[in-house]
């Protein structure tokens, strides 16, 4: 991002991962639990904003996990990402 706009320079600098930082000494393994994927063929709308690819009008597609429903509404793909570990 620093790249596109100086103003940002902490993210050429800073020393956090972004949106999150995960301290790796701290992370406890677990049994995954088991996801159940319900994606179906249907017409999208994409919207490129600059910063992102926002996929829109997902449904009915979803995933259940533990019995409770989550629909997929949208997903965004961020360009010019600065995750890293």
């Amino acid at each position: 991002w620093f790249s596109l706009d100086p103003a940002w320079q902490i993210c050429q600098t800073g020393q956090e991962q972004s949106p999150i930082n995960i301290n790796q000494g701290a992370v406890v393994e677990g049994q995954p639990i088991p996801i159940e994927f319900n994606y179906l063929a249907t017409p999208i709308t994409i919207i490129n904003n600059g910063i992102t690819l926002q996929f829109a009008d997902l449904q009915p597609s979803s995933i259940t996990i533990s019995g409770r429903k989550f629909d997929l509404l949208q997903m965004h793909l961020h360009a010019s990402s600065e995750h890293s570990f």
